[in-house]
């Protein structure tokens, strides 16, 4: 995302990605040591990329990036569908045994029933 903007500020950053500023300000020194970015206290400042910099396109065009969203939208849609699927199937299952232990229940009334028949009659 940084490559895209050039620049942006630690509290943006932090806001965008849902951490600290002090996340980002650590995750920056890390960075620092492998990729062209630097920071810039005061006015105007913030993290900046080096604006001859490139990274061979390993990031992903516009684009390229709503078709993979869309793609994992798709997937949790076809998830959420299958797990649905399975929790109909767990329902259908525990009503199966349900009406056997009803089924049970009322089969051994009707022999104690008829047990006491025999016995009285």
């Amino acid at each position: 995302m940084l490559y895209e903007r050039k620049n942006d500020t630690v509290g943006n950053l932090a806001l965008e990605l849902a951490v600290s500023s002090h996340t980002i300000r650590n995750d920056i020194r890390v960075l620092e040591l492998e990729y062209p970015i630097y920071t810039k206290v005061r006015a105007g400042g913030g993290v900046f990329i080096l604006d001859s910099s490139r990274l061979q396109q390993r990031w992903l065009t516009v684009r390229q990036r709503e078709l993979l969203m869309s793609v994992c939208d798709m997937l949790d849609d076809k998830k959420l569908r299958k797990t649905n699927s399975e929790e109909k199937k767990a329902q259908q299952e525990r009503k199966k045994v349900l009406d056997i232990q009803e089924n049970h229940t009322i089969n051994r009334t009707i022999l104690i029933a008829l047990y006491k028949v025999q016995i009285i009659g």
